[in-house]
């Protein structure tokens, strides 16, 4: 049993805290776009950088969990996601926008007002 916790929270300010998770979130934001052009272009920069960047956001995961609750970080990962995936594929690839793309975003994100409020 640990009698301590692994991470302590900022002494300083709650803005920490949010730079931290604001910080997870665009590298697995980032990351996940690098690991697609890699892919599609055959870039061995962007598949390294992009690693990097899902490790970082990956560490960071732990540290969000101790200042936010559970259902917060994992909503907006998601929203986070699938905004990602919306435009960055729209913008970078070519996807396609649909109505339907659309408003299961939009409905994400305003889960995470609802979970957030």
């Amino acid at each position: 049993m640990l009698s301590e916790p692994l991470l302590d929270p900022p002494k300083e300010s709650n803005a920490i805290a949010f730079g931290v998770l604001g910080l997870s979130m665009a590298a697995s934001s980032v990351g996940t776009l690098l690991l697609k052009w890699s892919q599609s272009y055959g870039s061995r920069a962007a598949l390294v950088v992009g690693y990097m960047a899902e490790v970082v956001a990956f560490a960071l995961y732990p540290v969000n969990l101790r200042y936010f609750s559970l259902q917060l970080v994992v909503v907006l990962w998601s929203a986070c996601s699938n905004t990602t995936a919306l435009l960055g594929g729209h913008l970078l690839f070519g996807d396609p926008l649909t109505v339907r793309s659309l408003v299961g975003c939009a409905m994400c994100v305003s889960g995470v007002l609802l979970v957030a409020g």
